[in-house]
């Protein structure tokens, strides 16, 4: 949405007149401010926006880095829109809003630009200097201008800054330990060491039971007698019900009903990191034999070639350019460097996504003497079991269908939820309560 308040004749006069046009905006602003305080909305509009389109005009002329003509734009910028609001167009000051914000993230792109950006080199010895025993290293470059860098030594993590190399954070954040420690828990209840092993056995067996529940759950679901009357009680939340009991009991068929489908997905879905017989399935299915996890041993020595990293990385980036050309695919989002697994060469992973769209990720293989291309690994070239077991893996957790398929799988989970709670309670009052009632 473009606002326009100058007259083309007055526009041209500002193009042609840069210095006449700066005490203009002053005096302008002063007479907006005044028409704001007399409550005079329409004429200070008129005022201000002439303001702000000649600031605009003027960073296009001088650049968008000048602060002086920031300070003034994000001034003028709430001045308006706040005149807007009183007018009842709040559309129209949300649009100057966003072409504020635009310019002001222009200048900032633009001083972060024209810094010298750490090279993958320096991350590198950095991380060499602090762990010199050390032979495998992550250094992960996302396609965003001053955005920190996110490097691994072995296990361990780092957030270095992308233009001063200065250590950011060590390990993960509160956040990021916090998911940490509930993957692990939903994984094999928290439990290290030996009793990691049956942490993932009772997982693997509970959720076996939990798919035994909700397949036997489908007849209990049906009702006695196939009346609207009785069907709807078991598809939509009752506003009266008679009481505590039979809110529950509504809660759990209703709750049963729309979560079936996604929790069968992801309930079975997820048999696939645990059972043998499972896998051997899938790959059965394609006369395959169930891919088995590479023994992958780390180089005893990270040696160097002739070429920098930098200028691989840079030959990396040039290959992601013509690849999203030639296939119209969108631009690289992130690209792992991966240092000290093949010997010779350096292991690059872009991705378009954020991480969850496997399909349109690949690894790039590039020789670290002559940036030759060695190998490159795509989706289409894995092997149709091997596909099909990371679509498994993907629909377990929602990501495959995106955004949608993960607030669907979020959903369905806190329908679980509700449905342990509400069964646990109606089986309560069914097998526990009658028996105390009999003692009694």
């Amino acid at each position: 949405m473009t606002i326009n308040f100058l007259c083309p004749t007055h526009r041209d006069w500002v193009y042609f007149h840069p210095q006449e046009a700066l005490t203009y905006i002053e005096e302008a602003q002063q007479q907006g401010v005044m028409l704001l305080e007399k409550q005079d909305w329409q004429e200070a509009t008129a005022f201000l926006g002439c303001a702000f389109e000649t600031t605009t005009i003027l960073m296009e002329l001088q650049g968008v880095g000048r602060s002086y003509m920031l300070s003034r734009l994000t001034s003028l910028a709430i001045l308006l829109a706040n005149s807007f609001n009183k007018l009842r167009v709040p559309d129209n000051g949300m649009a100057v809003l966003n072409l504020a914000k635009a310019l002001l993230q222009s200048a900032a792109d633009l001083s972060l630009d024209n810094q010298q950006r750490y090279t993958t080199d320096q991350v590198l010895n950095t991380l060499q200097t602090m762990h010199p025993e050390e032979t495998h290293f992550y250094i992960r470059w996302v396609n965003e201008i001053g955005r920190p860098i996110p490097a691994w030594a072995g296990p361990q993590r780092y957030l270095i800054s992308a233009y001063s190399g200065d250590i950011i954070q060590t390990g993960q954040s509160w956040i990021g330990e916090t998911f940490h420690v509930i993957t692990d828990l939903h994984r094999w209840l928290a439990l290290h060491g030996e009793k990691k092993a049956i942490g993932k056995e009772v997982t693997a067996y509970s959720n076996v039971l939990f798919l035994f529940l909700m397949i036997s759950g489908v007849y209990l679901w049906l009702p006695r007698k196939w009346r609207w009357s009785a069907i709807k009680s078991h598809l939509l939340f009752k506003t009266n019900p008679k009481n505590r009991h039979a809110k529950y009991f509504n809660w759990h068929h209703v709750f049963g009903f729309w979560a079936l489908m996604p929790l069968l997905v992801v309930v079975s879905t997820a048999t696939i990191f645990h059972f043998d017989w499972v896998n051997q399935t899938l790959y059965g299915f394609y006369n395959e034999e169930p891919a088995k996890r590479p023994n992958r041993e780390v180089l005893p020595e990270l040696a160097a070639g002739n070429w920098s990293y930098e200028a691989l990385f840079s030959e990396a980036k040039k290959y992601a350019d013509f690849y999203a050309l030639e296939n119209s695919n969108q631009d690289w989002y992130s690209m792992w460097l991966e240092f000290g697994r093949v010997e010779g060469q350096l292991r690059f992973y872009i991705d378009p996504s954020i991480g969850n769209n496997p399909e349109s990720a690949y690894a790039l293989f590039l020789d670290v003497n002559t940036a030759e291309v060695m190998r490159v690994q795509r989706y289409t070239d894995w092997t149709p079991g091997g596909r099909a077991w990371t679509v498994g893996r993907y629909l377990h957790t929602g990501e495959y269908f995106g955004l949608i398929g993960q607030t669907i799988a979020g959903l369905a989970s806190l329908a679980a939820c509700f449905l342990v709670y509400t069964g646990f309670l109606l089986s309560w009052r069914r097998l526990v309560s009658p028996y105390f009632t009999r003692k009694t």
